[in-house]
């Protein structure tokens, strides 16, 4: 039995997506996207022993990600920059919000496509819906500046799928 292929920054593409949809690909160039699922569970007493778990409130996805800087606003070529998107700011100003639930918060929907090792094999998808961000932080660098984004996303679905871009 072979060993599976560890994948690694080459293997994956994370693009921002508007309702509109508009789409921005972005260069993740540190391989740092961290997604962490929270689960809040509550313990229920009976008579003060431990007597079983329940489920407690739904939970936001924390979600961080960092970028090479190129520039924080798109000027006469080119597609919008991560920046303006997240922030729906400059060239991003007329993007369409995901955001559902009524609130007056911009949020943009991200997915993360992890190639397969084999064309046998199905592409992995991660959705993360409705991102929200809370954090933006530039560094200088001396090889390149780096920009990197903090938030919470409403939900994370992982998937299989036969063709990349479904």
């Amino acid at each position: 039995m072979t060993e599976p292929i560890t994948r690694n920054l080459r293997d994956g593409v994370l693009s921002m997506i508007d309702g509109a949809p508009t789409t921005v690909e972005v260069l993740l160039d540190s391989g740092d996207l961290q997604i962490t699922q929270k689960r809040e569970t509550k313990l229920i007493l009976d008579r003060g022993t431990k007597s079983h778990r329940r489920s407690g409130d739904d939970q936001l996805v924390d979600v961080a990600f960092t970028c090479k800087f190129t520039r924080f606003l798109k000027h006469s070529a080119g597609s919008i920059t991560p920046y303006e998107f997240i922030k729906r700011t400059g060239a991003g100003a007329a993007l369409v919000t995901t955001n559902e639930d009524g609130g007056d918060v911009h949020t943009c929907d991200l997915r993360f496509v992890i190639a397969p090792p084999t064309s046998s094999e199905p592409a992995e998808i991660i959705d993360l819906t409705q991102l929200d961000w809370s954090e933006i932080d530039f560094k200088e660098g001396d090889d390149n500046n780096e920009i990197s984004f903090k938030g919470q996303a409403w939900a994370v679905a992982v998937e299989a799928s036969s063709t990349a871009g479904a």
